[in-house]
């Protein structure tokens, strides 16, 4: 049973509806398919039907969930095809968050950041902490765009990325997987380092490239 966070001051009902739900899809305790049953959900939350439906519909936006006449809302199913699409994308706009980043290194504290977040990755490369290394990835990936310092591109990777948790690491990172990723994540961060902005970008790619397919692997 999914645990409902608390509701802060500033927060509307609505974000918080949706950032709670939002929140569950990427922990897993939503599931592709599930029907979010209007009558319980605004008990649990405390809301009318008016701010649950506008939370359904944004939500639906984001594609995370599809509202369907007579049928109600459900958790959305992507097929092989929906995340191929998914990830040609991510593959642009990721790889172009690299090269921005590397650009932009020496920036702010983007360099203390960087090499902090690669130690704590690499804490855990022989820990079965599967949720704590699924939290330092996305971590990783938002620290990235964050330091290419575009807006836009933060909020076209963040709508990209939400729908593929439903799919990856904690349902199928194994020790190899793991290994490959953190692998990953060293060759992109050095190049980011060096201010190497193409190898920066190619390493981006590759390690795009690579997700996508084990994450397709789990569609059906």
């Amino acid at each position: 049973m999914t645990v409902k966070p608390k509701q802060t001051g500033t927060q509307s009902r609505v974000d918080f509806v949706v950032k709670t739900i939002r929140d569950g899809i990427r922990n897993g305790d939503y599931v592709p398919g599930q029907r979010l049953i209007e009558s319980d959900l605004t008990k649990e939350f405390g809301i009318s039907r008016g701010p649950f439906r506008e939370a359904m519909s944004r939500l639906a936006g984001d594609g995370l969930v599809v509202m369907e006449p007579h049928k109600g809302v459900a958790i959305r199913k992507m097929s092989r095809q929906d995340l191929q699409e998914l990830y040609e994308v991510r593959t642009v706009v990721e790889s172009l968050a690299a090269r921005l980043a590397a650009n932009k290194i020496d920036q702010d504290k983007h360099r203390k950041r960087l090499e902090k977040l690669m130690e704590s990755m690499r804490a855990l490369k022989d820990s079965s902490d599967v949720m704590g290394y699924t939290a330092l990835n996305d971590e990783f990936h938002g620290l990235i765009v964050a330091m290419g310092g575009n807006r836009y591109l933060m909020e076209l990777v963040n709508h990209l990325r939400v729908p593929i948790f439903r799919y990856q690491f904690h349902r199928f990172m194994d020790g190899s997987a793991k290994s490959q990723s953190i692998a990953d994540h060293e060759v992109i961060a050095a190049a980011i380092l060096k201010g190497d902005g193409p190898g920066a970008e190619r390493a981006m790619r590759r390690h795009i490239v690579h997700s996508g397919k084990l994450t397709r692997q789990l569609a059906g």
